[in-house]
């Protein structure tokens, strides 16, 4: 299997990052690009390409590199949605070059935003209808079930793709046999696994200013509990529950950070925000 290995610089979804907003924003990083079943897949690397792997990225010099960007350009697009469920549920979809909020009247059937909240807390976006069922609904009739996530299905496809015509050509939300599938980050940004992202970075890295700075933009990106909109659902509270201690393990290290630097007055801010 041909692995190649990219830089690519990332956002981090903070509105008021200037890094993101004035330059490249974040990095670059290096990915691992592969061909799985017809489909392009990604896995991040880190700030630097280990050196057992830097003979595969110099065998494409030339013509040959810049021909392989091009093709992993072509199969990686940026994304076409963010997902905010850190805090206040929203959701953007890229116009052009600017981001514009969905309209929260579309979130108004709380099944749609269930639905979506319910694949994105699962692992790799996917679970099958019988899964999302007993998630979902779990005291009622299967037939009442299915009825409810046929209707959930049909309105979140056509909130995050207004112009779709048919079902089968969906490419955020597929059915494939009896699972159902969202898109990966490569087209849905998501601030919970962007914030999982920064922290894994920070703690790739022996640089202590490079880490402080991305436990920062982690903490700038948790506003608050994972899907507050769905407290009481139990499909959410595992997942909110990773998501909180994370945080505070986040916490913990950026006092340890300011600590080492000598910014006492910053460390106790820091940890104060753990009572």
């Amino acid at each position: 299997m041909r692995i190649a290995y990219r830089q690519q610089f990332t956002r981090c979804g903070k509105q008021r990052c200037r890094k993101c907003k004035e330059g490249q924003g974040h990095g670059p990083y290096w990915y691992a690009y592969w061909n799985e079943n017809g489909r392009t897949k990604t896995r991040y690397i880190g700030v630097h390409l280990p050196p057992d792997l830097e003979p595969a990225q110099q065998d494409l010099t030339g013509e040959e590199e810049k021909a392989a960007h091009y093709l992993l350009a072509r199969a990686t697009p940026a994304p076409v949605l963010r997902v905010y469920l850190l805090g206040q549920f929203y959701v953007e979809y890229k116009r052009g070059n600017e981001w514009c909020p969905v309209d929260p009247l579309l979130w108004q059937h709380r099944r749609a935003r269930s639905l979506l909240g319910c694949l994105l807390s699962s692992a790799n976006r996917r679970l099958s209808k019988d899964q999302v069922m007993k998630l979902l609904w779990p005291d009622l009739d299967r037939d009442i079930a299915a009825n409810r996530l046929n209707g959930a299905v049909h309105e979140l496809r056509h909130i995050l793709e207004p112009g779709i015509t048919r079902p089968g050509s969906s490419r955020l939300l597929r059915l494939e046999g009896d699972t159902l599938e969202l898109a990966d980050s490569s087209q849905i940004w998501v601030d919970a696994e962007a914030f999982e992202q920064l922290l894994h970075e920070a703690n790739a890295t022996t640089d202590a200013g490079e880490a402080e700075h991305l436990l920062e933009e982690a903490d700038a990106l948790y506003k608050s509990s994972y899907l507050l909109e769905e407290l009481y659902s139990e499909w959410a509270s595992q997942r909110r529950d990773v998501l909180q201690q994370k945080w505070a393990e986040m916490l913990l290290a950026l006092a340890n950070l300011r600590v080492e630097r000598e910014a006492l007055v910053e460390a106790i801010a820091t940890l104060d925000r753990l009572r």
